[in-house]
């Protein structure tokens, strides 16, 4: 039994079970006490990339030459296929699926950014022909 207290993954798995015990018995208190697991939580996944980029680099570090240029052509070929069928799967579904084509395009608020944009640009071009837009730029008086 001191064995198994001492274990980190039995006493990870006792405390989610107190906790959840705790949480049907007084959840006031328990929901008052939330933001230190979310702080915990946030440090967890904070130090998940650490951990990741640090195993990667010791793994990659600890190849020889002539496995490193096998893994790199076995890493290129697998982005490129996982990209391909990520793009052909978002190809066919946006065929599909036809997103935003419900939408009225000049009605209400995307109208008005419309507007604004087309203000903000049609300003830009005025004063680019009026040759103020480059001394705003250049001249430092």
């Amino acid at each position: 039994m001191n064995k198994l207290l001492k274990n980190s993954t039995f006493q990870i798995f006792l405390v989610m079970i107190l906790g959840m015990v705790a949480g049907a018995i007084v959840p006031n208190i328990m929901v008052s006490t939330k933001f230190v697991g979310e702080i915990f939580l946030r440090l967890i996944q904070m130090s998940v990339v650490v951990l990741v980029m640090g195993s990667v680099i010791e793994a990659v570090g600890s190849l020889r030459r002539k496995e490193i240029g096998a893994l790199g052509g076995k890493a290129f070929i697998g982005f490129a296929c996982t990209t391909l069928v990520a793009g052909t799967v978002g190809i066919i579904g946006a065929n599909l699926v036809k997103p935003g084509s419900g939408i009225d395009w000049f009605s209400g608020m995307f109208r008005t950014t419309l507007n604004v944009i087309d203000d903000v640009l049609v300003a830009l071009v005025v004063v680019k022909q009026e040759g103020e837009f480059d001394r705003q730029i250049f001249d430092r008086d």
